[in-house]
């Protein structure tokens, strides 16, 4: 009698999280639709931070290091020299707070892919009611990829950091050959 029972609840579990994973799926796109808003409409503030951050921390190490070329053992220049080094922490935590949640939510879709992928493989009846979920949420994460991007230009996540410490290298590179 049991194991007659046993199939119907186990058609009946799989229903309920089929139902679930619906909910999910709904849950995801939405989601992924008021992030593609954000990023699109705050664009050109991304852009703006982006920008002024670049500049910001190029004209920071530049007077550092300018300070740091002048032997002076003056009270007053050493606390110049604490004060640029605290606006070039400052302005480091300032990007890494800008990128960083970018960059988490890449890294949460990009686990979702690989989880949903997982569970796909353990569906293999046709008549599974998690086939057609599964199927549509997988297609759901292929169609809604996000990323943030700043004017199109670029995308935000942690190779950003690099880009922008290279060309602030650069700048500075430009500046001192004057």
């Amino acid at each position: 009698m049991t194991d007659q029972l046993y199939p119907d609840i186990k058609v009946t579990q799989r229903i309920k999280i089929a139902q679930k994973l619906r909910e999910i799926t709904h849950s995801f796109v939405s989601t992924s639709d008021v992030l593609r808003k954000l990023s699109s409409s705050e664009s050109v503030a991304l852009f703006l931070q982006l920008t002024i951050f670049t500049f910001d921390l190029t004209f920071t190490v530049y007077v550092l290091i300018q300070m740091l070329n002048f032997d002076d053992k003056c009270y007053k220049h050493n606390i110049k020299k604490v004060v640029q080094i605290a606006w070039f922490i400052c302005h480091t935590i300032k990007i890494v707070l800008l990128v960083e949640p970018c960059y988490r939510t890449q890294e949460k879709v990009s686990s979702t892919r690989f989880l949903v992928a997982r569970v796909m493989c353990y569906v293999t009846s046709e008549g599974d009611p998690l086939r057609d979920e599964i199927d549509d949420f997988v297609k759901q994460l292929a169609l809604n990829n996000l990323s943030y991007s700043a004017m199109g230009i670029c995308n935000i996540g942690r190779r950003i950091i690099s880009t922008i410490i290279g060309s602030v290298t650069t700048i500075l590179v430009f500046l001192y050959q004057f």
